[in-house]
């Protein structure tokens, strides 16, 4: 835990936030090490799902919420207590949003900067002034929260960093956002005190597009070494086989796990399943899933899936080929990459050989690594490993090594706090 004699405050704005799973759950844990009453969340109450709400990790301090006119300010019990029975508005009309044309999307995204950067405005200004803010720090979005970060600053003229868990500009857009990003994101960038990235790949292309004007640092996707360690057992080679695959799938898995859900069929010989942990799927992957049955998409509280992982022959790791962003594919560091480090099982990455996590996972061998798009080619691989699983012991001590040396939540947290706070703060 973090502790310092005259502590920071920090306003953190992002449209996603715990409990939710994904780059919210890296947020978690980082500033679960921050003294509760140094930070604010403002945030999105309809972004919060139900099961998070309902079985997330909340952060002790503060959240504001910029679209509920009651919710100005609860801790994260008080909100827990609130959300479990919520059904938020933006998740309620997701099927319908995804039947809209691009076109019509891109007006709906007009529409909702133009309502809510306008509350994230009055409602910043208001925790500014409550709780005597001195550091803004944006989260990565689709644009929402760093917009609203840098109209913050400009208003307050309190300085402001950027935490980027992916790109802005390069992400899976509509054109209008597309566009806005584009013209933005240079003065975002530039004028942030600092701007943090999840890993070294972003890092380089962050370089390559702006070059030295600005201050970039990494703090890598991080969890908690306890969580997995009396979890973990020796590689097992022997059946039944499992792969596994942990959390939601969106676009930017949605190719990588439908090849592994049709690899299934070329290895009905073998005494193997895929499973796939997934709170929510696209419909393809779902359709995909029916009728296999090697094949079984099921759930588990995220509190449970280190012990999920533990229990895994091959934790499963996808990345699409023929995306709509390839910058995001070619920048990724899923958070879950995270826990499968820690997990003490291999990995199979499955992803584009332009990917950062395909080139890292090869270049640390710290997992089977098939990066073409090729049905044949990956069951090939998952069939001579489980043939011959004397790799194991090897991918698994050299994952470990690498989450010890970078991605360890309590070293991360006093990083992360060194770069938005100041240089008094001590560790404890």
């Amino acid at each position: 835990m973090i502790r310092r004699e005259d502590s920071p405050k920090i306003l953190v704005i992002s449209n996603w936030a715990p409990p939710m799973i994904g780059g919210p759950k890296n947020l978690y844990n980082l500033f679960s090490q921050f003294p509760r009453d140094s930070y604010v969340i403002l945030t999105s109450a309809n972004a919060i799902d139900p099961r998070s709400a309902a079985t997330g990790s909340w952060l002790p301090g503060k959240y504001v919420y910029f679209d509920r006119k009651e919710g100005f300010s609860f801790t994260g019990e008080e909100s827990a207590a609130g959300e479990r029975d919520r059904i938020p508005i933006r998740r309620r009309i997701s099927v319908q949003i995804q039947r809209i044309p691009a076109f019509g999307k891109a007006l709906l995204d007009a529409l909702y900067l133009l309502l809510y950067l306008p509350k994230i405005m009055r409602s910043s200004w208001k925790v500014i002034r409550e709780y005597g803010i001195t550091r803004l720090l944006g989260i990565s979005d689709e644009g929402l929260a760093l917009l609203g970060t840098y109209l913050t600053h400009k208003r307050s003229g309190l300085p402001y960093s950027l935490y980027l868990f992916d790109l802005y500009r390069g992400n899976n857009l509509t054109c209008f956002t597309r566009a806005v990003a584009r013209i933005l994101e240079p003065r975002l960038i530039r004028n942030a005190e600092v701007v943090i990235v999840t890993n070294e790949g972003t890092g380089e292309f962050l370089r390559r597009r702006y070059g030295g004007s600005f201050r970039l640092e990494i703090v890598h996707n991080s969890a908690f070494p306890e969580d997995f360690e009396g979890l973990r057992t020796p590689p097992s080679g022997t059946p039944p086989f499992k792969i596994l695959f942990t959390g939601n799938v969106y676009w930017a898995q949605e190719g990588a796990v439908l090849n592994m859900i049709r690899a299934m069929d070329l290895l009905r010989d073998l005494p193997v399943e895929f499973d796939l942990y997934c709170p929510e799927a696209t419909a393809s992957v779902r359709s995909a899933g029916i009728g296999r049955p090697n094949v079984r998409l099921t759930s588990a509280p995220q509190s449970e899936m280190p012990r999920v992982q533990s229990e895994a022959t091959l934790l499963f790791l996808p990345l699409a080929w023929e995306t709509d962003a390839p910058d995001i594919i070619a920048t990724a560091s899923p958070g879950k990459f995270t826990d499968y480090l820690a997990s003490g099982k291999p990995m199979l990455v499955h992803a584009p050989d332009y990917s950062y996590i395909a080139r890292y996972s090869r270049e640390h061998d710290i997992g089977i690594v098939v990066d073409r798009n090729d049905i044949g080619a990956l069951a090939g691989a998952v069939r001579e490993f489980l043939l011959d699983p004397s790799r194991s012991s090897r991918y698994v001590e050299n994952a470990l090594n690498v989450f010890k040396a970078h991605h360890d939540a309590r070293e991360n947290a006093k990083k992360l706090w060194r770069l938005i706070g100041d240089s008094l703060c001590r560790g404890a």
